[in-house]
């Protein structure tokens, strides 16, 4: 349910964790991995491990791709020593500024989740650090296995307790991250937009008029949208095309049911140029909405152009409300506005009417 967040795991490896326990460590990360979108301009990653002294395995800058982060995972190697959460704590601190990878300038949750199975060897050094993180505005949540001290997770959680986890044994860390999601998701900029249906459609210019670079900008951007939603039968259903001189389809409403497939196809879209035939694409989308679209369920379109078509647009804009579709228009020029501060500054700068319509989508809280 991350979007866009910051995460670095801080690993506790004492001497009295074996294989096993460690190899349950590795599936908890794997699973919270899983369960995000990772990307230069989406979930980052990092891993330090400590006992006696800490050490770094990978800084947030290193690894935006899935597949090497869960390799990477695979490939840690357990150290040996005592448990010094304190001095971890205070090597985390620098770990989230820009040169590490770190994006708080520009708005990104960041979040430090500490796992330990044992009371801190320095634990009158864990309210100072901990509170120097929340004072950078980084998030500590606590996860304690079989005999950590409960007091010292709820210190580094600064009192919290929706923040502090313990399970009684490695075994249950494995499947620790179904409880720890909706902590997860409440600590970054917007909750994944889980319990609203929609069927939507997103329709991209990719015209000359909008340059490779700037188109990248855009797809990054939609993928980074497309996250906060539930992409499943049940709930959302998202269809994506681009255009120029001709409507390209992308995928259709019934394609994906699920995100991680969707946003790879997203973000590996190919850029053509051309002229900007709005209402010609605007007619395409029609046919989505009369193949996929459900029964009942809201029919909605976002529009991410730079705004001038060689066709008429009206017509066509009008036969697709008379589906029923509402029509949000994003101009390309505004998304682009000080696009170097990434994704979720740009949350900021979209179209009131597109922004509601997002907004909208996380008014209604899911209750398993």
């Amino acid at each position: 349910c991350q979007r866009t967040a910051k995460t670095e795991e801080n690993k506790t490896s004492e001497k009295l964790i074996n294989k096993e326990q460690f190899k349950s460590m590795h599936t908890f990360m794997a699973s919270v991995v899983n369960q995000t979108t990772v990307g230069k301009d989406l979930t980052r990653f990092g891993v330090i491990l400590y006992s006696d002294t800490p050490k770094t395995s990978f800084t947030l800058n290193k690894i935006y791709s899935k597949g090497k982060l869960l390799e990477a995972l695979q490939q840690l190697v357990q150290p040996q020593g005592g448990t010094y959460t304190g001095a971890a704590l205070a090597y985390s601190l620098p770990y989230f500024n820009a040169e590490h990878g770190g994006r708080k300038e520009i708005g990104v949750p960041q979040i430090l989740m500490v796992i330990t199975d044992g009371a801190a060897t320095d634990s009158k050094r864990l309210k100072a650090e901990s509170d120097a993180l929340r004072q950078n505005g980084i998030t500590v949540i606590s996860i304690g296995v079989k005999g950590a001290n409960r007091d010292e997770l709820k210190t580094m959680a600064g009192g919290d307790t929706s923040k502090v986890f313990f399970v009684d044994n490695f075994e249950d860390l494995e499947t620790l991250y179904k409880n720890i999601s909706s902590v997860l998701c409440n600590n970054t900029k917007r909750g994944k937009m889980s319990c609203n249906q929609t069927d939507l459609v997103f329709l991209l210019d990719y015209s000359s008029s909008i340059d490779l670079e700037e188109h990248k900008m855009m797809i990054n951007f939609t993928a980074s949208v497309v996250d906060d939603f539930n992409v499943s039968k049940e709930f959302a259903h998202i269809g994506l095309a681009q255009f120029s001189d001709e409507p390209k389809d992308e995928f259709y409403l019934n394609t994906y049911n699920d995100n991680t497939k969707m946003i790879e196809h997203i973000l590996n879209m190919n850029y053509k140029g051309g002229n900007t035939y709005l209402g010609k694409a605007l007619d395409r989308i029609r046919d989505y909405f009369h193949e996929g679209s459900r029964r009942g369920v809201p029919k909605n379109l976002v529009l991410i152009t730079d705004g001038n078509s060689r066709d008429d647009v009206e017509d066509a804009a009008e036969a697709l409300r008379k589906m029923g579709v509402t029509i949000f228009h994003t101009n390309y020029s505004v998304i682009i506005l000080d696009v170097w501060a990434s994704v979720p500054f740009l949350w900021s700068r979209i179209s009131g009417s597109t922004r509601t319509f997002l907004n909208n989508q996380e008014k209604v809280v899911c209750v398993e």
